[in-house]
């Protein structure tokens, strides 16, 4: 797992309390999972309450063994612009602030078993029964964006005035850029 990020700012010289600021971030995943079981032997009693036991195959273990692999990749991205205002006029404080957010998802997972292993001391998945392999794969897109404001005003630290908005809008991979629902991006 990989977790970046950077952030700048700059004040800006002629003006009091201006400040503009840039956020990045990605975070990147990859993992790989691996299961390999199968069944053996345990003591067990005879019946409920016996004192006498018997050798018998675990539970809900698959005698001649059961394999699945798995990949998952997952990617993060983060991108944040920002202005902002705050500056005191005597009894009067004015401040501001707008920004910007996009987030961008992608994932991609790859999963393999096979059952029927004649032998467990290599746990390769190839080694398995080729007639009982299952495969799947699945992946997601996701973007989203928003935007965010607001303005106060207070007055002798006592009394504030504040205005907020904030808009935010999504898009999914399975609709085209055409046949996106009203209100995501394009």
């Amino acid at each position: 797992m990989s977790e970046t990020s950077a952030r700048a700012e700059y004040s800006f010289p002629f003006l009091e309390g201006l400040k503009a600021s840039i956020f990045f971030s990605w975070d990147w995943k990859d993992a790989v999972s691996k299961t390999f079981s199968y069944s053996y032997k345990v003591l067990a009693p005879d019946s409920f309450g016996s004192t006498t036991y018997s050798l018998v195959d675990a539970a809900n273990l698959l005698k001649d063994g059961n394999m699945y692999k798995g990949d998952t990749k997952e990617e993060q991205v983060v991108f944040r612009p920002q202005i902002s205002y705050n500056n005191t006029f005597g009894k009067h404080t004015i401040g501001a602030l707008f920004l910007y957010e996009q987030t961008k998802n992608t994932s991609e997972l790859f999963t393999g078993s096979r059952r029927t292993f004649a032998f467990f001391d290599l746990p390769y998945l190839n080694l398995g029964d080729a007639k009982t392999a299952q495969n799947s794969e699945s992946y997601g897109h996701s973007a989203q964006a928003g935007y965010v404001g607001r303005i106060n005003y207070i007055y002798a630290d006592k009394y504030l005035l504040e205005v907020a908005g904030r808009a935010v809008y999504f898009a999914k991979a399975k609709y085209g850029t055409s046949k996106r629902p009203r209100g995501e991006p394009r």
